[in-house]
């Protein structure tokens, strides 16, 4: 199972954090359903190895989009934060 990516309306917007935090949800949702996996096959008699490689090749492909995902979020973020040189602290007295 793909997980869709975080995609903005318009080809030309970044994703915003609502769609960067259904794509994590839905990717962690994945990635344990394959943790899963892997530990039934483990706890077989006899684990079939190639299956094992090929769960562990899968729960990888899953951290790494985690980790393209997150490094997406800061990036929003970052877009979104105000430099602390251009805050200014009023008091209401």
């Amino acid at each position: 199972m793909l997980v869709n990516m975080a995609t903005p309306s318009n080809v030309d917007d970044p994703p915003t954090v609502d769609a960067l935090k259904q794509s994590r949800r839905l990717l962690r949702a994945q990635l344990v359903r394959r943790i899963r996996e892997l530990e039934a096959e483990l706890a077989r008699m006899e684990p079939d190895a190639t299956v094992v490689q090929a769960k562990l090749e899968m729960i990888q492909k899953c951290y790494d989009r985690a980790e393209a995902l997150d490094l997406d979020s800061l990036a929003v973020v970052n877009r979104h934060t105000v430099p602390l040189g251009s805050i200014v602290i009023v008091s209401i007295i």
